[in-house]
């Protein structure tokens, strides 16, 4: 037989539920579990991972970091020991909470933070990570023939984010089928690929296919090219094929699309494509026996 619970009980258990149910949301809800959309250009962050189903963010990236790099840490004026050098790795926040994001501005960004801070309106914000220098060419020892070496501190997740890009998808796309992968496997290396990610992985492809055509074309003793000016959403371009005989098999390669900023005059065109010539090889007035247009009247 079933005994009721005494009254005395009954009210506990009724102000026990009652304080549950009244406890205030804010002392519950943050804790860095949620990230909060203001905060991108509070703290200049940027998404780096979502969930594919619910769209919630996973990890956010900071952009002093991606931008700017870590700054060398000071050295103490007592100390004799060289300060270690600091990481390249941008770094990624898994908990949103505030006193982390500061903690990081603080220890490793304090001259671009204090900058940041200065800037009022939110378009000059997010315009402060544009406002990078000329491109620092490393030096090398011999201008011609010297090379350098991309190092890409995650192989795996450049691997497969190059191969979506190859099948045709943007940053965007790639982003997102980085996260679904991700997501579906489990496999943490694949996270933190980013739109900016997937664009800086694009340009070393770029750069590597361009100097392999580059050492093609500088072997053969003679080669063509075909130029063919279009319009792509507003937006002029010229593009550039070469054809060369090489190992015995005549190749016709894509070389670059670039885009024109001025009127299509065949003055315009030859500029461009002189300057573009002058970068893949250099001794290209000694080599180029052909060229070939589309048949245009601004092109001659």
């Amino acid at each position: 037989m079933a005994t009721k619970n005494p009254p005395k009980r009954k009210a506990a258990l009724r102000q026990k539920t009652m304080d549950a149910d009244t406890v205030p949301a804010a002392k519950t809800a943050n804790k860095g579990e949620t990230f909060i959309d203001s905060h991108r250009l509070r703290y200049g962050l940027t998404i780096g991972s979502t969930l594919s189903k619910t769209k919630k963010v996973e990890t956010v990236v900071c952009l002093f970091c991606y931008v700017f790099g870590r700054e060398d840490a000071p050295r103490p004026l007592d100390s004799t020991k060289k300060p270690r050098k600091r990481t390249v790795k941008p770094k990624f926040f898994t908990s949103f909470r505030t006193d982390l994001y500061e903690k990081h501005l603080n220890s490793q960004h304090s001259q671009k933070w204090k900058q940041y801070n200065d800037v009022i309106l939110d378009d000059d914000k997010e315009a402060f990570f544009d406002m990078q220098s000329v491109p620092h060419v490393c030096p090398c020892d011999d201008l011609y023939n010297g090379q350098y070496q991309v190092t890409e501190a995650n192989p795996s997740r450049f691997r497969l984010c190059v191969r979506f890009l190859g099948h045709g998808a943007s940053f965007r796309m790639a982003a997102a089928l980085m996260d679904g992968t991700k997501e579906e496997t489990g496999i943490g290396r694949f996270q933190g690929c980013t739109e900016l990610v997937a664009a800086r992985y694009a340009r070393v492809v770029c750069a590597v296919s361009l100097e392999c055509l580059a050492q093609m074309m500088q072997s053969t003793w003679a080669f063509s090219i075909a130029l063919d000016c279009a319009t792509h959403q507003g937006k002029s371009y010229v593009d550039i094929r070469s054809r060369f005989l090489s190992d015995g098999i005549l190749h016709n390669y894509h070389l670059l699309a670039i885009p024109l900023h001025e009127r299509h005059t065949a003055d315009n065109i030859f500029a461009v494509v002189k300057r573009f010539l002058d970068a893949l090889v250099s001794e290209w007035r000694d080599q180029l026996v052909g060229v070939s247009t589309d048949g245009a009247a601004n092109m001659v």
